[in-house]
């Protein structure tokens, strides 16, 4: 689409349908398109600091976009910008949405961006956290601090998750997302140990 693959795992298709078929409140449709839009933001700011955007691959907690020049090449203030610019768009819509009385469309949007602001694994907060430490130290040890962040992160989210599950009876997802972000770390320590 665009010049842009786009790739969606069998795994979000079935765990889209299980949130849809338990979901109470109707907030999973919001709860998409702000995940959508949230994309958008960056593959905007990716066009914008003449990164290009080659691959979409939409996986079940998050969305990998590949870039025809990597992230890894680009200078740390413009890397930040496209790191944040999801997030800031979720912001100036919760702004928007709250402003036109669309309580339940800016409560998406906040909570989409807030959530991708935590400062764990692969979300946007952990890989901005990971290069402002990058300016600072050398690059294994703000991998190391950035690893402890979030698997601290994790934690974190696991005692809500735990919370949350008590107080509705049923929503594992953010049970599911913490066990998620702490494997992440883990598995990519095991392989930095071989």
């Amino acid at each position: 689409m665009f010049g842009v693959r786009i790739k969606i795992s069998f795994l979000l298709i079935v765990m889209l349908a299980l949130f849809s078929f338990y979901d109470k409140s109707g907030f999973v449709l919001l709860a998409i398109s702000a995940a959508i839009i949230h994309e958008l933001g960056h593959v905007v700011a990716a066009e914008i600091f003449k990164c290009g955007v080659k691959k979409l691959e939409f996986m079940p907690f998050g969305i990998k976009m590949v870039l025809n020049t990597p992230l890894s090449i680009v200078a740390p203030k413009p890397k930040i910008a496209v790191l944040s610019a999801g997030c800031v768009v979720n912001f100036l819509l919760f702004a928007a949405f709250w402003a036109l009385s669309l309580k339940n469309a800016a409560i998406i949007h906040l909570i989409t961006g807030a959530f991708n602001l935590l400062p764990a694994g692969t979300l946007d907060g952990g890989r901005i956290l990971n290069e402002l430490l990058c300016i600072k130290f050398e690059a294994q040890k703000a991998e190391k601090i950035s690893d402890v962040v979030s698997l601290f992160s994790a934690f974190l989210l696991f005692i809500l998750g735990t919370f949350v599950l008590f107080y509705s009876g049923y929503n594992i997802s953010l049970l599911i997302t913490s066990i998620y972000l702490a494997s992440l770390v883990i598995v990519r320590q095991k392989k930095l140990n071989y």
